[in-house]
């Protein structure tokens, strides 16, 4: 009986450990065919506080995310050898970054693994119009996932996370518009009414 008491105190103390974690299980394709599958453990998701980062940008800027509160963040991650991420760093640029302030709106790209001249390499890869961040040790990014790019988190002006996302495509990159038009909305409102 204490044995099973034990074994029930402690499930319910590991219980809020887990809870904040999703496991998500997708098939590899090659062609069209079924070659393996991929699990992606993550970290942070919708309803997180965004996870506290320092990283620096291929110029020598440190970014902290404390830094970052009160705007609208967009955390994505990216390594060179990802021709998703290339397309998506590309776009952002002028169809998001552009179209807000700096004292409104950040957006993050953290290269896992990646060197300040690998980063510079990828921005003139990709045509990114903004700095590229890099976390040589990738410990940054063992803080939101562990598996997949790219991947990014969209966090609120009280640093909340409101979407998450993984891979690249006209849909994804869409609701990535929408999400961050409406924060910043969001945002504004809040701001003239204080």
């Amino acid at each position: 009986m204490k044995k099973l008491l034990l074994f029930v105190l402690s499930a319910a103390l590991a219980a809020p450990l887990f809870a904040q974690r999703r496991v998500q299980r997708d098939t590899v394709r090659i062609g069209g065919k079924p070659v393996g599958v991929t699990v992606t453990n993550w970290y942070c998701i919708e309803g997180d506080e965004l996870p506290a980062f320092t990283v620096r940008d291929q110029n020598g800027k440190t970014i902290r995310s404390a830094d970052l509160r009160g705007k609208t963040v967009v955390v994505s991650f990216w390594i060179g050898s990802c021709a998703p991420c290339l397309k998506e760093l590309g776009r952002v640029g002028p169809e998001i970054v552009d179209r807000y302030s700096p004292d409104e709106f950040a957006f993050i790209a953290i290269g896992s693994g990646e060197t300040a001249e690998s980063a510079a390499r990828f921005v003139e890869l990709a045509g990114a119009t903004f700095p590229l961040c890099y976390d040589a040790s990738g410990e940054v990014f063992g803080r939101f996932a562990d598996n997949g790019f790219p991947k990014l988190f969209v966090a609120d002006a009280g640093g909340t996370v409101r979407m998450v996302e993984q891979g690249y495509d006209d849909a994804k990159f869409a609701r990535l518009e929408e999400t961050v038009a409406g924060l910043i909305r969001e945002n504004r409102r809040e701001l003239s009414e204080d």
